[in-house]
């Protein structure tokens, strides 16, 4: 048994995989919130040698979906133009690059990382909206290092990691291959950080979060729904809005 690095509750080990190819990891699953983590990551001071991994083959791609994403939420959650957005972890700053390039006031934050575009540096004013799509799998002490996500209590916190549903071993999203993936959650542990940190938790699909201070209304909830499930193609969500909004500003 070892302590969940979530919420403290017991953990047994449930399998084990061979991390970069030659170490034998115990993989621990909480009794309470049911996340799944890795013993103590020993190793990640061998992983993390280069900002990109090269066996990230998605990465601009990636990056691309997450900012259609983010201007979507940006549109049905009526957040201004001059709200600070914050990619907390955002690696090179390619989400806030284009969210600045499309009249964003976006910033980016990486403590391993130096973005090559200077005006995406994050100079500490208040963020409106945080970002962090596929960080939560990479922190080794989740309690402790979800902290400075939530600790300028932003509206919004849009968090994007695979959530564990009773997968297999050989679930790809473990990852061992690479070694960087430490931590899995689930939905009752997504609850949780929300009751935490004061918020209201949205899951529309497995991968997607959102961390909301007050309850979205049902419209925003269908909509954000709709587009993260690819019902409905994002600009044609954000064209009708515009639309909509000329006649009834509320919504």
């Amino acid at each position: 048994m070892e302590p969940c690095r979530l919420c403290q509750a017991e953990a047994e080990e449930i399998f084990r995989l061979p991390i970069l190819g030659k170490y034998d990891v115990r993989y621990f699953r909480c009794s309470d919130c049911g996340s799944i983590e890795t013993e103590k990551p020993y190793w990640l001071n061998e992983v993390y040698t280069d900002p990109i991994q090269p066996e990230d083959r998605e990465y601009l791609r990636r990056n691309i979906w997450i900012f259609d994403n983010v201007m979507l939420l940006l549109d049905v959650l009526k957040i201004p133009a001059d709200a600070v957005i914050l990619d907390f972890g955002g690696g090179l700053g390619i989400v806030p690059r284009l969210l600045r390039e499309h009249g964003r006031n976006a910033y980016n934050f990486d403590a391993y990382a130096v973005s090559p575009f200077r005006d995406v540096t994050w100079n500490g004013d208040k963020p409106t909206m945080v970002i962090n799509a596929e960080l939560f799998e990479h922190l080794p002490e989740p309690a402790q290092d979800i902290e400075g996500i939530f600790r300028d209590t932003p509206d919004f916190v849009y968090t994007r990691t695979w959530r564990y549903r009773g997968e297999k071993p050989d679930w790809p999203y473990f990852g061992p291959e690479h070694g960087a993936h430490v931590f899995f959650y689930t939905d009752r542990a997504m609850e949780k950080i929300a009751e935490r940190f004061g918020y209201h938790v949205f899951m529309p699909n497995e991968l997607d979060t959102l961390f909301a201070r007050r309850p979205l209304t049902g419209l925003q909830r269908r909509l954000i729904g709709a587009a993260f499930n690819n019902k409905i193609p994002r600009r044609v969500i954000r064209k009708g809005l515009k639309g909509a909004r000329r006649l009834v500003p509320s919504l």
